[in-house]
This record gives C-alpha cells, structure tokens and sequence, in this order.
C-alpha cells in the first residue's frame, strides 16, 4: 500500500468515526498535539474527536496536499462540516489539519 493510501485511510477511519481501527493504526504511545494545548493520549484524542462530531456529524477530512517518501508522510488537509443548525454553505466550517 502507498504511504499515501495509508494517510487517506488515516482520515476516512477518523471520518466514519471506527474508533476501534483508528486505535490499531495509531501507537500505543501517540502523543497527539491540538494547538498549543498539551501533548494528549490516543483516550482523550478519541473523546475529543467523539464530541467534535456530536457538533459536526457531517464532518470530514479534505486533502490539499501530501509530500512523502519511502515510509513518511505529511499531508495538509482541512476538516470541512456544515453546523447543525443549518445546511447553508454559509455555516460551513472548515478546520487545518496535518499528519506528520
């Protein structure tokens, strides 16, 4: 599988919200960084991730742009999600996001 691929399963996992295979993807040490917050665990990213899409259920991941090599990727990518409150492009939200 291209590291490529690899990166673009990373996302749709997150996005279908299959906690269970986001956790065998990920290391049991993973250190996720949300802004200049503290480094947290794959527990809390995993709550937090669960109450972003009580508030975004329609949330997913878009890729702008990958550079990779042999076994490393970064990607740039938004996260994209119309409000709750209503369907209008106007009320869409869109979030930065990397993997490295």
């Amino acid at each position: 599988m291209d590291i490529r691929e690899v990166a673009r399963n990373f996302y749709a996992t997150i996005d279908t919200q299959d906690w269970d295979k986001l956790a065998s993807l990920v290391s049991p040490d993973l250190a996720v960084h949300l802004g200049i917050a503290n480094p947290i665990g794959f527990d809390d990213w995993r709550k937090s991730l669960t109450e972003f899409f009580v508030g975004f259920p329609d949330g997913h991941h878009l890729i702008d742009d990958y550079v990779s090599d042999a076994d490393k990727v970064v990607t740039r990518c938004r996260f994209q999600a119309r409000t709750p409150a209503s369907s209008m492009a106007s009320n869409r939200a869109e979030i930065a996001c990397r993997l490295v």
